[in-house]
């Protein structure tokens, strides 16, 4: 009779698996569960009063896909720290749902498509910057350029970043592209001031260790950034919640990527919560066909008249 692991064993697909020391320590968690049965651990929130950064910028190829299943059943997970936390019944649903986002942003089903994502500022500070916009938010920020929403369109290393006002007045148009040696060509209209700018940026940056200060959305995109996060481990499937019309899976974590809701045919995100200081700016998510009207959206055009400035340092 196969037990829990091999049932895990079973859900890996082609995901690179643990040792068999690993395995034999996650058998021994899940007896533990079994055994305990204690209440979850209350879920530990961000500091209060601590700027943390968010910067949107360009996505360019797909990422490789993540060991998402080895986040919850290694020893450096939180998950399998506090066995008493969930059920084996839990863990097993968690990592197989983890699994198949990891593969799904990966896929060809990610690639294929043009991808919209819109993303409802809290208040802060917003600057425009060579690979994209940062807001700083904190106590006492203010936002001098009055931005309360961001839409991104992206498709196959070159993307489309557009910032409005709450009203909807367009403030901002930026393009980036895939160049040759894996950097960035990029290309930002700004309409408040009748200017633009072109500007040359390196290769993509580390990614933010796990649990650290800054959540960034940085070259790589969404899909880069939501897999490192589920790959830190420590998210757990919540049940299900309706979104945008779909009957989407709930995952929650304690890391920059608060809450996170897949789409159940095809594993792609819907909407994502952001964890930035005691705020959760909200992204909803669209996963478009290639059509003419769809990659329209990806082109910058310079207003005849606007004038060429250095790019922001």
């Amino acid at each position: 009779m196969i037990d829990d692991i091999g049932l895990l064993q079973l859900f890996r697909d082609e995901m690179p698996g643990p040792s068999t020391d690993a395995w034999a320590r996650a058998r021994s968690a899940i007896a533990a569960a079994r055994s305990e049965e204690e209440p979850p651990c209350p879920r530990r929130h961000p500091g209060r009063g601590r700027p943390r950064l968010f910067s949107i910028a360009g996505v360019a190829v797909a990422a490789a896909a993540v060991g998402a299943l080895l986040a919850v059943l290694l020893p450096t997970s939180p998950v399998t720290r506090a066995p008493s936390a969930a059920s084996a019944q839990h863990l097993q649903e968690t990592a197989y749902v983890v699994s198949r986002v990891g593969q799904a942003l990966s896929g060809p089903a990610q690639r294929n498509a043009v991808q919209y994502a819109r993303t409802v500022l809290p208040s802060g500070v917003i600057t425009p910057v060579p690979s994209g916009l940062r807001l700083q938010a904190g106590p006492g920020a203010s936002s001098r350029w009055g931005v309360s929403s961001v839409v991104s369109w992206t498709y196959r290393g070159t993307d489309r970043i557009s910032a409005f006002t709450a009203a909807g007045q367009r403030i901002l148009d930026e393009r980036n592209t895939l160049a040759a040696g894996g950097g960035w060509m990029t290309v930002t209209v700004v309409y408040r001031d009748a200017t633009w700018w072109r500007a040359a940026t390196g290769p993509p940056p580390v990614p933010p260790r796990c649990g650290g200060p800054n959540v960034i959305v940085g070259h790589g995109g969404w899909p880069t950034f939501i897999q490192h996060e589920l790959g830190c481990g420590g998210y757990i499937t919540a049940g299900r919640q309706r979104v945008n019309g779909i009957d989407a899976i709930k995952i929650t974590g304690d890391k920059g990527l608060a809450v996170l809701w897949v789409d159940p045919a095809t594993y792609l995100p819907v909407r994502a919560l952001l964890a930035i200081g005691d705020q959760r700016p909200q992204t909803d998510f669209r996963w478009l066909s290639t059509t003419p009207t769809s990659l329209a959206q990806l082109r910058v055009p310079v207003p005849v008249g606007f004038r060429q400035v250095p790019p922001p340092l």
